[in-house]
């Protein structure tokens, strides 16, 4: 093996046995040095235009095959628009600016809510 190989092969297992450590440490270095790390983020994402086009219509492909239920019931509530200053039918204060379905397979039971409500009934179900 050609020495930067090996280096290669070091890196690699030493990756695998210190991954947590290392993102963690990635995460500190980011938060510490946001601005410098957006302009990278930002440099990236233009170099890498197409790359992440395709990343992202690859995506999107499996995620409409995994979730054909989900995108049925949107297109069949598309049709259902929020009544006028409807409250939210959560917190019962905001108006509601978002549909929510509870069973996907019953597309036309839709809940009106606010943004922070809708946000938290989707935090909360995937902490369960």
């Amino acid at each position: 093996m050609v020495r930067t190989e090996k280096i290669k092969e070091y890196d690699k297992i030493y990756y695998q046995k210190n991954k947590e450590k290392l993102k963690e440490a990635q995460r500190k270095w980011q938060n510490e040095n946001k601005e410098k790390y957006l302009k990278f983020q930002k440099k990236w994402r233009e170099e890498n235009k197409e790359k992440l086009n395709e990343e992202k219509r690859k995506w999107q492909k499996e995620y409409r095959k995994r979730n054909k239920n989900i995108i049925q019931a949107y297109k069949k509530s598309e049709k259902i628009k929020i009544p006028k200053n409807q409250k939210c039918e959560n917190c019962k204060k905001e108006l509601a600016i978002h549909k929510h379905h509870e069973d996907y397979s019953k597309p036309l039971n839709i809940k009106f809510l606010c943004l922070s409500c809708h946000r938290q009934l989707h935090k909360d179900r995937r902490a369960n």
